[in-house]
């Protein structure tokens, strides 16, 4: 492959790291207003760009020789990012169990 395109497959996997962080900061203002809606469409989105980083790893890693720095920059961060989501999940199912105790 060209350098062009693997430039463009770097910049694409960054960019999607980028999203994912502001995908997080959105599902904690979910969490802190327990807008449901919004918290499962704005995970869904998450999921998405995970889908997406994961497929251009997939290509970093057949060509580890151009991209060892960014894939694992990228696979660390998306470790991160993933066990924080987990622990903004877990904090939005507890307040929605508490609401739904104190409406009962």
């Amino acid at each position: 492959m060209n350098e062009k395109f693997d430039e463009r497959v770097r910049e694409e996997a960054l960019f999607l790291v980028s999203s994912a962080r502001d995908y997080l900061k959105k599902l904690n203002t979910f969490l802190e207003k327990l807008k449901i809606e919004d918290f499962m469409k704005t995970l869904e989105q998450l999921h998405r760009a995970f889908g997406e980083i994961l497929g251009l790893t997939k290509y970093m890693q057949e060509n580890m020789d151009k991209f060892s720095e960014t894939y694992y920059s990228v696979m660390n961060e998306m470790q991160l990012i993933l066990q924080e989501t987990f622990n903004i999940t877990e904090s939005f199912i507890r307040e929605l169990k508490k609401r739904i105790n104190n409406v009962s």
